[in-house]
């Protein structure tokens, strides 16, 4: 299935063929800057499933991903990180990302969907937002966390500026 959106992160590919080409998205941003991409952090086994399971999937998706948003803020401890911060283009307001390490200079956004959404991702809303927080925060390495509201899987998707 052909995921036709033209975004600057090169994604076109659904399901199995995305993890295929997500490798040469990454090796090509690689080849044309001389430096590796970093490793995103490991949000699945950072996500603790019992304190969440019993939560999210009875919920709305708004209430939901607040909720989430909230654990991830509240319940999560990871040095070098900063969580809900203010991303500025000049004057203007761009968002606010969900989570920004310092220490690799990589901005998280954070997604809760059910399964059917999981099988839509990456939505093509989702990688404009993350570009505009790498504009804004002038990085060039960003990852869209897609979490499965019912079985708490995480799907990363890379997102080069």
């Amino acid at each position: 299935e052909l995921w036709t959106t033209r975004q600057r992160c090169g994604w076109r590919y659904r399901g199995y063929q995305a993890q295929h080409h997500r490798f040469e998205i990454q090796m090509d941003w690689e080849v044309e800057r001389g430096v590796s991409a970093p490793d995103p952090l490991d949000w699945q086994n950072l996500i603790r499933e019992d304190e969440l399971q019993p939560h999210l999937s009875e919920m709305s998706p708004p209430k939901a991903g607040n909720f989430f948003h909230e654990y991830l803020e509240k319940d999560l401890e990871i040095p070098g990180t900063d969580w809900e911060g203010a991303v500025r283009s000049e004057e203007e307001l761009v968002g606010r990302y969900d989570c920004y390490d310092r220490l690799d200079g990589v901005v998280y956004e954070f997604k809760t969907k059910n399964e059917s959404g999981m099988r839509r991702a990456p939505c093509s809303d989702d990688i404009s937002q993350i570009q505009g927080y790498l504009d804004g925060l002038d990085r060039d390495v960003g990852f869209l966390i897609y979490v499965n509201r019912d079985s708490l899987e995480v799907e990363e998707y890379p997102v080069f500026r």
